[in-house]
């Protein structure tokens, strides 16, 4: 395929030799490394094909061996240009059409933003055009590091943000950070920011409580993060008041998950046999009439699948939302049992810890590495691995009444001990 390609962006030539002595031309030819293929014979002259840049190259060999070699046709792209610039009309729209290309390839044509959840899509595109970011702008004009810069600066609760410009498009991801509207919870009780997990924390950005750790430590699961205690001191450092908050921080632990998973290679699927039933119901009011018995022959099918649609009744381009008509569709099928190939238990594997790594992500996780391995025996394919993920921490742990009630004589007695 690649040599077809060459040939045809250099162009190549088909022709007819006539005369004395073609082999030694022929011979002559490939001793003077001019390329020639498909050398064919018939009534009396050869045929072959070469490139166009080795016609000039054979004229001294033709008169050498007194033969005549005539072009019968050319092909390749330089006779295609050729001919576009012989021809005065189309010359200009062939300049004017590479120019639109070149203009076109160099303008943004589309925005594709991701990961927001409660700012919206038509939100960002808009402050995005207020910065002079937006569709029609020259791809020259394009920043990554000033548009991630602006939209941390515009919305302090977008903990990360990446801009990628990739050909004409412009890729925008974000991840939000757990932005707590008020010092408590809706139910008025103070909390404080536990480790789900055991890990190292990675960055810790608090707004309420006190931090228990720094970035690089090293906690067990359950470790308090912030505590949702705000101890108050006095002139000689000692402990006079506590005060309960509802801790509020943006904490992310790098941690690994145990990923296992296992399936049998025997599955079932559903092989329809084309038999269907239809049924109708008319609903007025909660009222069901049955247009037609749809139990009719109803124990016939052993196995089946029922799809409902339902329509509202809809006159004069009035809805009567009250009145609607259900079509009941139930479709047969036998269950068939397969084996699962190799390849596929693989395939299948591999979907099912995509799908567990959408949900971490989904979760707000960042999945950072993985080490997965695949194993088939005993008619069992079975996934086992790590997963090594960044991941917030939101986890509480109510702040009781004891935990913040301070007797000033035993706080002193405390620290002298």
């Amino acid at each position: 395929m690649l040599k077809l390609i060459i040939r045809w962006i250099k162009g190549y030539l088909f022709v007819e030799l006539s005369g004395n002595s073609p082999e030694r031309f022929i011979n002559l030819c490939r001793h003077h490394k001019i390329y020639i293929r498909k050398v064919r014979q018939r009534d009396g002259k050869h045929t072959f094909y070469m490139y166009a840049g080795d016609y000039f190259k054979i004229h001294d060999t033709a008169y050498k061996t007194s033969t005549y070699p005539h072009i019968i046709y050319r092909k390749g792209l330089p006779f295609i240009i050729k001919a576009v610039l012989s021809k005065k009309s189309l010359a200009p729209c062939f300049i004017l059409f590479m120019a639109i290309i070149y203009i076109l390839s160099k303008i943004v044509w589309n925005i594709d933003i991701s990961g927001e959840l409660k700012h919206t899509d038509e939100e960002i595109r808009e402050y995005l055009s207020e910065i002079g970011v937006c569709e029609g702008m020259s791809i020259d004009k394009v920043s990554g590091d000033e548009i991630e810069r602006l939209i941390r600066n515009r919305y302090n609760d977008i903990s990360w943000v990446s801009a990628e410009l990739r050909g004409t498009n412009v890729y925008i991801k974000v991840l939000e950070a757990n932005v707590m509207e008020s010092m408590q919870d809706n139910t008025g009780n103070y909390s404080s920011i536990t480790a789900s997990s055991k890990g190292t924390v990675r960055s810790i950005i608090t707004r309420a409580g006190t931090p228990m750790v720094r970035p690089g430590d090293k906690v067990k699961k359950g470790d308090v993060l912030v505590s949702g205690i705000i101890n108050i001191y006095n002139d000689s450092g000692e402990v006079v008041k506590k005060n309960p908050v509802y801790a509020d921080a943006d904490i992310y632990l790098d941690t690994k998950y145990k990923y296992s998973d296992e399936f049998d290679m025997i599955y079932m699927y559903r092989q329809y046999t084309g038999k269907k039933k239809k049924s109708r119901v008319l609903n007025i009011c909660g009222s069901l009439f049955f247009l037609e018995n749809p139990l009719n022959k109803f124990d016939s099918y052993e196995n089946y699948d029922i799809m409902k649609e339902c329509v509202n009744l809809k006159i004069a381009g009035i809805d009567f939302n009250d009145i609607s008509v259900t079509r009941r569709t139930l479709s047969e099928y036998e269950p068939v049992f397969a084996t699962y190939n190799n390849e596929e238990a693989v395939n299948k594997a591999r979907t099912n810890l995509r799908l567990y790594l959408n949900n971490l992500i989904e979760e707000g996780a960042i999945v950072n590495s993985k080490d997965v391995q695949v194993s088939i025996k005993d008619g069992i394919c079975r996934s086992e691995g790590k997963v090594f993920v960044t991941v917030p921490q939101t986890q509480r742990t109510a702040v009781s009444e004891q935990d913040w009630r301070v007797d000033a004589t035993d706080e002193q007695d405390g620290e002298d001990n």
